[in-house]
């Protein structure tokens, strides 16, 4: 493995970590923002491996998907949608104001038909 896709996975799976302690802690907002973050650098590591440039300063996860040539297979509709509207969520759970938990917890729990 190429160091920059190593160092990459790496803060990946610490981001991973940290999202399981926000979960135990009942801190669900930071839960979610913890996985987004781990999928954007695990998406930036499989970047960095497959091309041997730095990854993009971007954190639109579709974008990222689609860059590194990820295929998930059956499950593509409904994963797509999920990176999709994840989108939605981002800004909105760290933005506090009226009805944000409302809207967030709309956003993440949105089923693809």
């Amino acid at each position: 493995m190429r160091p920059e896709a190593g160092e990459w996975l790496k803060q990946a799976e610490y981001d991973l970590e940290t999202a399981e302690a926000m979960w135990k802690a009942g801190r669900y907002v930071y839960t979610v923002f913890m996985c987004h973050l781990a999928i954007e650098k695990g998406l930036k590591a499989v970047i960095a491996e497959r091309t041997g440039t730095i990854p993009p300063k971007i954190h639109n996860l579709v974008r990222l998907t689609k860059l590194a040539h990820v295929n998930f297979g059956v499950d593509k509709k409904r994963i797509h949608f999920n990176l999709e509207h994840g989108r939605d969520w981002n800004p909105v759970s760290r933005i506090p104001g009226p009805g944000y938990k409302k809207i967030f917890q709309e956003s993440c729990f949105r089923i693809p038909e």
